[in-house]
């Protein structure tokens, strides 16, 4: 990541989106404070598509309505020193 001070960033901005398209974001300073972060289009969509919750994943997962048979041993304890 790469910090530029907002008179850097206009002067610059072409290698400024250069650098972000190439995956690397840039944070833009004001003051010596980040007030904005630079990035590619990409990046910005996978950061705004909205993550599936675990029950949703697990509802379109292909082995839905698959029976498990899972059985425990029970022969086989580990020690446990307290």
């Amino acid at each position: 990541m790469k910090t530029w001070q907002i008179q850097q960033a206009r002067n610059r901005l072409g290698e400024l989106i250069d650098d972000a398209l190439q995956g690397f974001h840039q944070t833009i300073t004001r003051r010596g404070e980040p007030v904005a972060v630079v990035l590619s289009m990409e990046q910005y969509q996978r950061l705004r598509t909205p993550r599936k919750n675990l029950v949703d994943f697990l509802a379109s997962s292909p082995f839905k309505g698959v029976e498990l048979n899972v059985t425990r041993e029970k022969d086989c304890q580990r020690e446990t020193v307290l």
